[in-house]
Order: structure tokens, then C-alpha cells, then sequence
């Protein structure tokens, strides 16, 4: 157990640089080439750091007992993976995974299957890997020690700063092209009904009409392909960290689609 805030920081690097080595070795023999898994452009999962340094606070007590250190590493990797997921999709609109296609699952958050690995993961590394970890950082001179962690501290802090600041870039790029697809959409109807009134209008006031929509719509869709190339560059690292992001964008696109066109089939 870590006797001092300088031991807990330290605690959660390493096991941060842990998850992210893990993810990255998973992903490599799932598919075969290196990924970036973590959240941050860094090598550190946050998720993983947090997550192990609330087992050893909450759970060094009952090391000695398996079955319920196992239990509350189950309860507890499953808890901060829930709301973790949770947040992270109220403050970005979109899921970073997604669970839903395996069974046992609560919300696409969080899966049985994951929450028993995640179980035996944390069994291991609280009675073998951590008294490890901790003979490591007491090994370290403390005056080392604490250069170092200021150090990764403070590349840490930038590097959550750059990755939050493009997130939100994203975002705003994606509430943009919605206002751009809504346009088009208005554009595109406005088109139908000059197209419609050409069986009643003189043929010039219509031509003028339909070629002035023509024009606008053709405007507003290369401005959004324009957009969404933008956003595509801005996001490719998440994408390939999160694949669901990528998926769970297209479905809530489908998903909006269909309700616009349901709510406009009722109106009329």
C-alpha cells in the first residue's frame, strides 16, 4: 500500500503505462498491427491508472481472501468502466466503445465477459505485480523520483490539454455539418417545390428558380464534404483507437434520418 501522495502518483503512471502496453499487445494480435489504444497521443491509459489505484485502496485490506478480492475487482473495474463510458459519451455525444453485440451487457458500457478479465487482471496484479511496483519506486532515489514524476507530469497535463482541445474541435466540426445537412435538406425541398410550381409559373421564372437551387445545393454539399474531411483528419487518431466512434456516428445518422422523415410523415 503507497504511504504517500508522491507513492499513489507514481502508482497510477506506471499502471496507466501498463494498460496502455496491454491494449496495445491486445489489439496487435487481434489485428495484426500496432494501434494507438489510449485516449491521450501518449502512451497512458488514465483508465487503467485510476482503476488499478482504486482496487489497491479499496481492496489491499482483503488481499488474502481470493473470492472477494476477485468479487469487488469485478464490481469495481465494472463501476469505473460504466461511468467512465458514461461521461465520456454526455460530454462527446458518441460512445468510445461499445459493448451492445456481446451478451450480459449494461448500456454497451460495460459486458460480463470483460468485467471477469478485468477480475483476474487486478487478482494478478495486486498479489503479484504490485508488491513489485511499489519495490520499484522506493528503489528509485526520491530526489530522481521526483524530477521524473514532475516531468511526466507535466507532459502528461499538456498532452490532456491538446487531446481535449482537438475533441472539442470535432465536436464543433460535427454540429456544423448537422447545421449543413439541415440546409441541404432545406435547399433540396425548396428545389422540389420550384420543380412543382414550374407546371404553373412561366418556363424563365422557373428555370431561374431551379438554377439558383441547383447552384446553392451544389454549393452547400461541397462545403460539407469539405467539413467532413476536416473532421475525418482531426479524428483519424480516435477512430483508430475507438473503432466504435466511427460505427456509432453512422448509426445515430441513420438513426436521425429516419426520425426527421418519420416526424415529416405525420406533420402532413
Amino acid at each position: 500500500m503507497p504511504n504517500s501522495l508522491y507513492e499513489w502518483v507514481w502508482v497510477f503512471l506506471i499502471y496507466a503505462f501498463a494498460g496502455w502496453c496491454c491494449e496495445v499487445m491486445f489489439v496487435a494480435v487481434n489485428e495484426g498491427h500496432f494501434v494507438n489504444r489510449g485516449f491521450l497521443a501518449g502512451p497512458v491509459c488514465p483508465i487503467y491508472g485510476c482503476g488499478v489505484s482504486l482496487i489497491v485502496l479499496c481492496l489491499s485490506p482483503v488481499q488474502g481472501n481470493l473470492l472477494l478480492l476477485f468479487v469487488g475487482s469485478v464490481l469495481l473495474t465494472s463501476l469505473i468502466e460504466f461511468v467512465t463510458g458514461f461521461v465520456l459519451e454526455k460530454i462527446f455525444h458518441q460512445k468510445w466503445w461499445d459493448y451492445s453485440d456481446l451478451p450480459f451487457q449494461l448500456g454497451g458500457y460495460v459486458c460480463l465477459r470483460f468485467s471477469l478479465l478485468w477480475g483476474v487482471a487486478c487478482v494478478a496484479a495486486l498479489r503479484l505485480v504490485h508488491p513489485l511496483v511499489m519495490k520499484l519506486i522506493r528503489w528509485v532515489h526520491p530526489l530522481a523520483g521526483h524530477i521524473l514524476l514532475a516531468v511526466a507530469l507535466a507532459v502528461l497535463a499538456v498532452d490532456m490539454c491538446v487531446t481535449v482541445a482537438a475533441l472539442l474541435k470535432i465536436k464543433k466540426q460535427i454540429r456544423l455539418l448537422d447545421e449543413m445537412e439541415a440546409r441541404i435538406r432545406e435547399v433540396a425541398e425548396g428545389l422540389g417545390k420550384n420543380l412543382a410550381a414550374g407546371a404553373t409559373a412561366s418556363a424563365s421564372a422557373a428555370a431561374k428558380a431551379r438554377a439558383y437551387s441547383r447552384e446553392e445545393l451544389e454549393e452547400l454539399k461541397a462545403r460539407r464534404a469539405q467539413r467532413e474531411q476536416e473532421r475525418d483528419k482531426r479524428a483519424a487518431r480516435f477512430y483508430r483507437a475507438f473503432p466504435d466512434l466511427q460505427r456509432l456516428k453512422d448509426t445515430d445518422l441513420t438513426r436521425k434520418l429516419r426520425e426527421r422523415r418519420e416526424a415529416r410523415r405525420k406533420s402532413k
